[in-house]
Formats: C-alpha cells, sequence, structure tokens
C-alpha cells in the first residue's frame, strides 16, 4: 500500500509529512508521540534521527515501520536494536554520485559562493582527501571545510598504528573507546554483493591522502610499538609469529590492506 505520511524525528522535534496534500507541520516530540498512535500503520513511515545519547524513536503501542539514521555509535539506538532491528550500513558516496549532486544544488541556486565551492574541481579535490562522506565534500562554506581539514590532520596525528588493526569495528569520537578510530581516518566499505546486502563491511582508509599521511607517520618508533601490539594478540595461543619491521609495515599500508583484525 502506498504511503501516505511520513514522521521524521530529528532530536526533539517531529515533523509530520503528508505526501497526498503535499503539507509538513512541526511539533514537539510529545505530540509526535500521540500522532504516532493514530496514524495507519500501512500507510505511514517513521524516520529517526538522534541528536544525543539515549535519543531513541517512540515504541509504545504503535506498529508503523520504523527507521533510524545514526553513527556507528551503539548507545543511540541500543534499545532500539533489543527489539528485533536490523542493523544495516549505509555505503559512502561514490565521487560520480557527488558530481551529480554539486550539479544539482548549483542548477538550484543563485548563490556565487555556493557555485565557486562546488565545482568538479572543488568536489573531485575534497573527495580525495575526505573521502565520500557528502558534508565534507559538498560543502559551500570555506570556513567549514578549513575547519575539518584541521580535524583530520588532529585525527591522523592521534592515530597510532595499533589503531588500524586491532579488533573493533565502531567508527565514532576517538576518546569514546580504545577500539574506536575517526572516520577522517578508516570508513566503511559496505560490501553490494552478498546475500545480506548493507549488513557486511570492512575497513577502508578514507582516501589515498590518509594513506599516505599514514604511511608517513609510521615511523619506526610506531612500528616497534605495533609490534609489541600484535604480539599481544596471540598470548596463551600455540601461533608464535616471525615478524619483521619492514614486512608488517608493508601491509599495513597497501592499498588493499585488511584493516582490523578477524575474530578466530
Amino acid at each position: 500500500k502506498r504511503i501516505v505520511n511520513i514522521v521524521r524525528q530529528v532530536g526533539n522535534q517531529v515533523t509530520l509529512i503528508n505526501l497526498e496534500q503535499g503539507k509538513a507541520f512541526t511539533c514537539s516530540n510529545k505530540e509526535g508521540y500521540y500522532i504516532l498512535e493514530f496514524l495507519k500503520p500501512e500507510k505511514a513511515y517513521y524516520i529517526v534521527e538522534p541528536k544525543n545519547f539515549h535519543e531513541e524513536p517512540h515504541q509504545g503501542e504503535h506498529t508503523i515501520k520504523t527507521c533510524i539514521t545514526a553513527s556507528p555509535d551503539e548507545r543511540r539506538f541500543k534499545e532500539f536494536h533489543k527489539n528485533g532491528a536490523v542493523k544495516l550500513y549505509m555505503p559512502v558516496w561514490k565521487l560520480e554520485e557527488l558530481h551529480i549532486v554539486g550539479k544539482d544544488v548549483v542548477a538550484n541556486t543563485t548563490c556565487e559562493r555556493t557555485k565557486r565551492m562546488l565545482t568538479e574541481q572543488q568536489i573531485e579535490e575534497r573527495f580525495r582527501r575526505f573521502g565520500g562522506i557528502i558534508r565534507y565534500v559538498i560543502s559551500a562554506s570555506d570556513a567549514y571545510i578549513k575547519d575539518m581539514r584541521s580535524n583530520q590532520a588532529t585525527a591522523i596525528s592521534h592515530t597510532k598504528p595499533a589503531d588500524i588493526y586491532v579488533d573493533g569495528d565502531n567508527i565514532t569520537n576517538m576518546d569514546q573507546m580504545k577500539s574506536n578510530v575517526s572516520h577522517f581516518v578508516l570508513q566503511y566499505h559496505v560490501y553490494m554483493d552478498v546475500p545480506n546486502l548493507f549488513r557486511e563491511f570492512r575497513m577502508c582508509y578514507a582516501s589515498a591522502y590518509v594513506q599516505e599521511q599514514i604511511r608517513r607517520k609510521m615511523t619506526i618508533g610506531d612500528i616497534r610499538h605495533s609490534l609489541a601490539t600484535l604480539r599481544s594478540m596471540f598470548k596463551g595461543t600455540r601461533i608464535v609469529p616471525i615478524l619483521f619491521e619492514d614486512v608488517v609495515f608493508g601491509l599495513l599500508t597497501e592499498p588493499e590492506a585488511r584493516l582490523r583484525k578477524f575474530k578466530i
């Protein structure tokens, strides 16, 4: 059956969109809860974007199909996931797709600054640095891009070799968990050709630029530290790996490197 109503919740603000009438209005989180109770489940869709931790969708008595769009930080959807939700991973944008978006934005704006910031050359330059996260590539703010370059440089400087290949599959703020690493450094490469579409991924460097910066950062001292971490992984096992610094260095920096250790 055709969807008539979309309920969009961002933080504590709720927007009800009626597709038949082409109208929308906003209301409080509490009012949104009552709206959900009265909508026909087969003709509605509920989309939630948490702005803070523990800001989860209303689950109550309604049976409307619900989707959370959130960072991989599980604190934003932990309870919702317990109730049988399926976790899917959104792939990052491809360069060709970002060019299409950029052209569409330029075609629908009169702002000269926006047009200047979204040329094919500018889009490609930012993509080659930040990867396929759209907010860093399709931006019309010089100040914002400057800040993001600074943030990326900080993330790279804080990244240790061990951060790249130890257990962990979360990409959030680096200080939240030892297994996390900034999305300025690693991003999800979502598999598109497996039976469980959007359910599997591997870590990849955000861009060739990041890979080169990490390569330069890996001095002999860094490698020795990472080797010590790698050896600790084999404690208590019968496997005693023979490790050579130049071999490990090559493995960690090659283009198709597997950047996270698999659990056995």
